[in-house]
């Protein structure tokens, strides 16, 4: 140990503040990439970091020692008859923590906040049951599905089935039987398994023009991203187009020479970052877009420079930094995290 010890919050203030000094041009251009990687996992999933560094994500073993015989495969632990066994994790301060249902089942965790609350998905039994969790309180509140939406027409009653996003309003981003919204939720008791059935205020978010919407991300300001797939080729041979939902109009950035971009989480700057797939390639490259143009996040963890064959980014907080996941030969085919952290310092174009 060293003589003289930073505190936690004291490091975070340092970092902080020299990572929002650095222009957007200089963090587009030049990040420092951190690998993650969950121990003896083949797939290593990340989808998610906050303000804090705080990152989430699922982990993926391989095949698993089969059950002696004459023992019984048990479900979600170490003897699961050679299945591959996926769960959630949280990682902070390098340390990876596994996280379950309240049921102790498998969870797929789908954004985090800058409150450390972390918007959950639990398959346990029938249906889907949606949670907030609070990591410093380790605890998970249940959603309401049910909401109250505003049209010309009065209220409408809509049922939610699938929750994409969450901001530090505690708004949620959903699918719902009427479309996209996004608001504040209804929430059970916190440690109970009931879903409230009271409904909660919700916003339309109108579809993407001459195909169908896919949203993935929402931010403070209520900025919604994602994908539009089009009915048909547009123009250059794009099959799918970002999507950018703001100040109420819709924009439809698409990667440069791309087929297909998709859009999949905002900052509250209104920085944006995902992925895309050029013309005529089965690549996957990842983005940076600041409204105006796009930036390449080339993540390399090898000396030799060579880039992996998919680079998906699916996560941005309001520092810059971006989390995702990259596969290719250079990894054996497995696919792992990365952390990339704009460099204070570097030079802007």
């Amino acid at each position: 140990m060293t003589a003289i010890t930073l505190s936690r919050d004291l490091k975070k203030a340092v970092l902080f503040a020299a990572i929002a000094a650095v222009p957007l041009s200089a963090a587009a251009q030049s990040m420092r990439y951190e690998r993650i990687d969950y121990p003896r996992a083949v797939q290593t999933l990340i989808t998610g970091v906050n303000d804090d560094g705080t990152i989430i994500g699922t982990y993926t073993l391989g095949e698993l020692p089969r059950a002696p015989k004459g023992t019984a495969c048990v479900s979600n632990t170490a003897i699961t008859c050679g299945a591959a066994l996926v769960d959630a994790f949280i990682y902070r301060h390098k340390t990876f923590s596994m996280l379950r249902s309240p049921e102790g089942s498998s969870i797929r965790l789908v954004a985090i906040n800058n409150h450390d609350q972390i918007l959950l998905q639990d398959s346990h039994g029938k249906g889907n049951t949606w949670f907030l969790y609070d990591i410093a309180r380790d605890l998970f509140t249940p959603i309401g599905m049910v909401g109250n939406l505003s049209t010309a027409d009065g209220i409408k009653t809509i049922h939610l089935h699938v929750v994409n996003g969450l901001n530090d309003k505690g708004e949620i981003l959903a699918g719902a039987n009427s479309g996209r919204v996004f608001g504040k939720p209804a929430l059970g008791v916190p440690g109970s398994l009931t879903a409230p059935t009271e409904p909660g205020d919700f916003t339309a978010v109108p579809n993407c023009a001459g195909g169908n919407l896919d949203i993935k991300g929402i931010n403070t300001l209520d900025q919604v991203v994602g994908t539009c797939h089009l009915a048909r080729y547009a123009a250059d041979h794009v099959l799918v187009t970002g999507f950018l939902y703001r100040d109420g109009s819709i924009q439809s950035p698409v990667a440069p020479d791309a087929i297909v971009t998709n859009a999949m989480a905002i900052n509250n700057r209104g920085v944006i970052t995902g992925f895309y797939q050029p013309q005529k390639t089965f690549l996957s490259r990842s983005f940076i877009f600041d409204g105006k143009a796009f930036t390449d996040l080339p993540v390399r963890f090898n000396p030799n420079g060579v880039l992996p064959e998919v680079i998906q980014a699916f996560g941005i907080n309001n520092h810059g930094q971006i989390v995702g996941t990259v596969q290719g030969a250079i990894n054996n085919g497995n696919v792992v995290g990365f952390l990339a952290t704009p460099i204070a310092g570097s030079g802007g174009r």
